[in-house]
């Protein structure tokens, strides 16, 4: 049984994705966007990620790009119904399925299964790595562009004094 996170902001799309999950035996956690999730990931040792890419406030290819920095062997599974253009380009931020909506149960599944072995091969848990901890300040916003919503902004600063937290934390437990 592995622990899914499910991002999804419409409440049906939501619902038919849990039901998968659960009814393949998986413990599922789920968020409504990808600030939500983001502190879920966190807090919750979670084994696969699967978002939604298109989402209010902070969305699925900003979620991927935030776990790849501190977790770059992550599973992230993307899923959506705009476009090949937005699945191409979470492919390209570090998706490791990518799949269109509708959401074909056996399709997501399999994408499911192939996850877990590459994290059972990797024998990665979910451990910040020390060069994240070490340099933080390579994860750094590069201020506010004119467009740019001002969720993501907090979401980045957010990460930033995530990082520096815990970085403060692997010092004090080395002294």
């Amino acid at each position: 049984m592995a622990r899914v996170l499910i991002v999804e902001d419409e409440a049906t799309d939501l619902a038919i994705l849990r039901g998968i999950v659960k009814g393949a035996g998986h413990e599922f956690y789920s968020a409504s966007d990808g600030e939500q999730a983001y502190k879920t990931y966190l807090r919750t040792h979670i084994d696969v990620v699967i978002t939604d890419l298109h989402m209010p406030h902070v969305g699925g290819i900003e979620l991927i790009k935030a776990i790849r920095a501190l977790f770059p062997e992550a599973p992230i599974i993307a899923v959506s119904g705009k476009g090949a253009e937005l699945l191409a380009e979470a492919r390209k931020e570090g998706a490791f399925v990518t799949l269109s909506k509708p959401v074909d149960p056996e399709d997501l599944l399999n994408a499911i299964a192939q996850a877990l072995s590459v994290v059972s091969l990797s024998g990665q848990g979910q451990l910040i790595p020390q060069k994240v901890l070490e340099h933080p300040c390579e994860v750094k916003s590069q201020g506010r562009v004119d467009g740019e919503d001002p969720n993501q902004a907090a979401f980045s600063e957010e990460l930033r004094n995530t990082l520096d937290r815990l970085r403060k934390e692997m010092e004090s437990r080395k002294a």
